[in-house]
């Protein structure tokens, strides 16, 4: 028996084996979708993308009566870092627990570019950060925001669409 024979056996045995498990031991099916349930019942509020036309004034929006504005002071320029800044206000602005954000471009796959936010100690409604974008290799400058506020056990999620602007 050669060595690639012996890997497949192998494989298939640990493929089987685990079939096996996620079939038919008790409660392991049931533990999964009881976490995925509770992690569908953690979601507040997800809001469809809106469009972002100005970037350094800022884009804004309300959640479930959270308003919330995202803004860039500085321009974008790949792969450089650049500051971000969320600000938010509200019923809810005291119990928030953290910021999050990450760049997204629709049906391309540009890594991970998530970043967690801080608040300001000077200004409470105010969670700054810095971000870098790579280079899309096909040229395209359309990005999505993704801005995820977690406040107590919701988490409210909303999309900005913008685009990235040649620098000059």
């Amino acid at each position: 028996m050669n060595k690639t024979t012996l890997y497949m056996i192998v494989s298939l045995i640990l493929i089987t084996v685990l079939i096996y498990i996620v079939l038919f031991v008790p409660g392991l099916n049931q533990a999964l979708k009881q976490e995925n349930s509770r992690q569908l019942q953690s979601v507040g509020v997800i809001q469809e993308a809106q469009q972002c036309t100005s970037l350094t004034t800022g884009c804004d929006t309300k959640i479930d009566g959270l308003s919330l504005a995202l803004k860039f002071p500085k321009n974008i320029v790949y792969l450089n870092s650049f500051p971000i800044e969320v600000s938010l206000s509200g019923d809810m602005q005291s119990q928030i627990e953290n910021v999050k954000i990450e760049f997204r471009m629709l049906k391309m796959n540009m890594g991970i570019n998530y970043y967690q936010l801080q608040q300001d100690r000077g200004n409470k409604i105010l969670w700054k950060g810095n971000g870098v974008l790579p280079i899309c290799v096909t040229g395209r400058t359309d990005w999505q925001a993704h801005v995820e506020v977690k406040i107590k056990d919701k988490i409210y999620k909303t999309v900005f669409q913008f685009e990235v602007l040649p620098s000059t």
